[in-house]
This record gives structure tokens, sequence and C-alpha cells, in this order.
């Protein structure tokens, strides 16, 4: 007897889910990931593998102690904290716990694409705010988009791919529209502290705003799936009763607590990135190219349309640079992003970029 194969819920295809190369490719630099580019120092790394002892590896995790480092960290108590294998599975727990079949949720276009995936996943309803030609949000149609109560709303702050960001007043307006409307406002800081403003401060006066940091860009640790959620102890309860047992590894967490009081990878990182946006900027001015203001680890640029993107994004990749193609989304049409890495890669690039002008 034929045992029929049992229907997945959505079928095969159905979900938008965007698409993501991985591995490594021998001769080419990957800066289509917005990960970090340059290796962490070896003595970092020895230090933080002499922490990885047979216990640590063979043991269920514990998040209780990283939790308390977060705590001192962010002046929140643990229980106002989250922690979760990276900001991707902080969002898909924000969903499976607030978000119904049907609801909206209100969110800002272009932007990370796994926010419009899991409401494909979970049955919600978009309702998209545009950026303008000037990659700046339509602060007005978010403010109406929020009067109409969405389940959630979504804020990313620097947002990608765009780079854009929202000064604190903005954000603590939005809160406090949501928090009238019941509206669970969820603020993305994933490139925390490259645009160091935050909404942290808004737990203190409201209770519907959560805020989702990742370990994977500042600190360098993509690898790991390491991140947290902050918000009111309330929230914080519900996220956890749907997470699973065991999600973030002892190895994560080991990480992630060492990170945390080795403060100088911050700083190193922070000048490293913004000394590569320097000579990335350089290089696009010389070539006419539009380098729009970004604040994250990286750096979105715009072709003249008579280049050609495609063409461009080719050339740079037999130069031995693989750079992410945004033609796929309207507003970014001629633009292509890149990973920003410290003087020596950018000024790699940059020489490869020249040629693939020539």
């Amino acid at each position: 007897m034929i045992i029929p194969t049992p229907a997945p819920r959505h079928t095969r295809g159905s979900i938008r889910r965007p698409q993501d190369p991985i591995g490594e490719e021998a001769g080419v630099v990957r800066l289509d990931r917005n990960q970090r580019i340059t290796p962490i120092a070896d003595a970092i790394v020895r230090e933080l593998k002499n922490r990885l002892s047979a216990t640590v590896i063979q043991s269920y995790p514990n998040p209780l102690p990283f939790r308390g480092s977060l705590s001192q960290s962010t002046g929140l108590s643990p229980p106002q904290i989250a922690v979760t294998a990276g900001a991707d599975a902080a969002i898909r727990l924000i969903f499976q716990a607030f978000v119904r079949p049907g609801d909206v949720v209100l969110l800002p276009t272009p932007t990370y694409s796994m926010y419009s995936t899991y409401i494909e996943i979970f049955e919600a309803r978009l309702q998209p705010v545009p950026y303008g030609d000037d990659l700046k949000l339509d602060l007005q149609r978010f403010r109406e988009g929020l009067l109409y109560s969405p389940r959630l709303a979504v804020i990313a702050n620097p947002d990608q791919p765009t780079g854009a960001v929202l000064p604190f007043v903005v954000i603590e307006e939005f809160a406090e529209i949501a928090a009238r409307q019941g509206t669970l406002l969820l603020v993305d800081e994933v490139y925390f502290p490259f645009y160091p403003e935050t909404a942290l401060s808004c737990l203190k006066r409201f209770s519907n705003v959560a805020v989702l940091r990742s370990f994977s860009k500042i600190f360098g640790l993509a690898g790991l799936r390491l991140g947290f959620v902050a918000s009111d102890e309330n929230i914080i309860a519900a996220i956890e009763q749907v997470q699973g047992l065991h999600e973030v590894s002892s190895t994560a967490l080991v990480a992630g607590d060492f990170v945390l009081n080795h403060s100088e990878l911050i700083a190193d990182y922070t000048r490293e990135v913004e000394e590569g946006r320097r000579v990335l900027r350089t290089a696009a001015a010389t070539l006419g190219l539009t380098f729009p203001a970004c604040r994250g680890n990286f750096q979105i640029v715009g072709v003249p349309s008579r280049f050609g993107l495609d063409n461009v994004v080719r050339k740079l990749y037999e130069e031995g640079f693989r750079v992410r193609s945004l033609s796929q989304v309207p507003l970014l049409r001629n633009y292509f992003r890149v990973a920003l890495g410290g003087t020596e890669i950018m000024e790699q690039f940059a020489v490869a970029l020249r040629r693939a002008f020539c």
C-alpha cells in the first residue's frame, strides 16, 4: 500500500521566501550578506575558545546568566528580556505569540524581507507604508495606519535596504499612538549601535513596545545565532510561552556573554565600518554614483541606468566581490548593497568598482 505524503499547510512556492546564497566561494569576498568582513582578532577568538569547555558543549543551555548580563548592559530587569536564536527567531516568535490569521501588520516598504514572509506564513494582512524617492518613510501615512489599530506595527531603525533612520521623538510618537490603539510596536534595532539612538527608554512609559537586537552585526556572531527582545514583562512572558525549551545554544550564550564584556569590539568595528564607508564614498563620488546616507554596517550605491546594474554586479563578481543587487526592489532598482569592511578591503573593492565602469 502506498501511503500518501501528508499535505503541508502551505503549498510549495506559495510563500515568497527571500533568496540568500550561502557558503563561501573560492576567490570571492562576500560583501552581499551584511556580516562582518574582517576577522575578529586572534587573541579574542583564543580567549573565547578557552571558555568553551566540555561542560558547556555537552550540557543543555541555561540562558539565565546571559540574560543577567543583558540586564546589566541595558538597565532592564531580567523578566523584560527574552533571549532568542538570532533576530529572525525573535521576529518569528513575536508573530507566533501575537499575530493571528487576518490580523493587520503595518510595515514600511521596502524593509527586511522576512517580515513579509512571516506575514504570509501566519496568514496576516500586510498594510504597507512606502518610502519615497528620497528614501524617507511617509510618516503621515504611518501615523494614519496606526489609527486603524493594526495588531502589529514594525519600524526598523536603521532600516534595510534603504539605510534610513528615524529620530527617537518620532518613534516615541508612534509608540504613544500605538498604545492608544492597542497595537504592539516592534522597533527593530539589529544595526544598533551603528546608529546609536535607541527606543529602549520607551519601555519605561509604554507596555506595548518591543525592541529587537542582534549579535550578528556589531559583534560579528552571525554564525552563532543570538539576539534578544526587550519589552514589558507580559510581552516577554507571551514570547517565551511559544519558544522552544532550548532554542539558543550554550555556545552562543557563552560567546554572547563574552563579547558583552569586550566593549572594544564595538568601538573597533564601528570605526572600521565608517573608515570603509569613507573610502567607498570617495570612489562613488569619482564615478558619479548615488551614495545615500546609511547607518548600518552596509551601504547602498546607485548606478546610472546607462551602465546597467546587472552588468556592474557581474563585473564586480568577476573582480572577486559579490554584492547584493537590489533590482527586485522597485524603489532601488538601480542600486546594489555592499557590506562594509575596513580601509584595506574597501580600497581593494574601490579598485574593482572603478574597473567595473571601464
